[in-house]
């Protein structure tokens, strides 16, 4: 099921806009402008929670796993620290199972609970500010707009809300490895409880 609205795709054009206009006026001013990747796994903080952020009904199990993070950002000021604009691209799976392999229904109105996965792709982007701590260490967080699409076997019900694409938190830690590369932890807030989840890997100075 695509959930990416015309209103989100509005949202994301402003922010690549936004994003394309930072490196010109570095460029223009003579700034050096660093850019960084990043790679890891994703761990949701609420493995048990449903997508529609609901209880289960008896013999019913929902799980949610991470898989591959990837993480690109425009940093004006990779060492010293400052504003920066960050893009992820995080893959998860929510499996449900049901008694016998039957779909159950939740209630009056729903959700219906149908055995199967689904696939979850989030995309936030970030505006990040951050502080160096010594020479090592960065700490910093940000706000901005994830976009979220779904796609599977499972089904909400009449009147349940699915989860869609909207306004996110971050905060994380790095710690530097080198002159270029760092250990980072990152923490991505949601509406949803399981969309919500840390990134823990790796990033390097292009």
């Amino acid at each position: 099921m695509n959930i990416f609205s015309r209103g989100s795709y509005l949202i994301l054009c402003a922010f690549v806009a936004a994003a394309a206009a930072v490196p010109s006026a570095a460029l223009a001013a003579g700034a050096n402008l660093p850019l960084s990747v990043g790679i890891g796994a994703y761990v949701p903080a609420s493995a048990g929670s449903t997508l529609e952020s609901i209880g289960t009904p008896p013999g019913v199990s929902v799980k949610q796993q991470g898989n591959v993070a990837i993480e690109f950002a425009i940093e004006p000021n990779l060492l010293s620290g400052g504003y920066r604009i960050d893009a992820g691209f995080i893959s998860s799976r929510e499996t449900v199972s049901t008694p016998n392999g039957q779909q159950v229904l939740g209630g009056p109105q729903g959700p219906i609970f149908t055995p199967g996965s689904e696939s979850i792709t989030q995309i936030p982007v970030t505006l990040e500010q951050d502080a160096g701590v010594g020479h090592l260490v960065r700490l910093g967080g940000g706000l901005g707009y994830d976009f979220v699409n779904v796609s599977g076997s499972n089904n909400g019900g009449a009147g349940i809300s699915r989860p869609g694409s909207g306004f996110v938190a971050d905060a994380f830690g790095q710690i530097g490895l080198g002159s270029s590369s760092a250990f980072e932890v990152k923490y991505y807030l949601t509406q949803r409880a399981a969309l919500n989840g840390f990134v823990i890997g790796l990033t390097t100075r292009l």
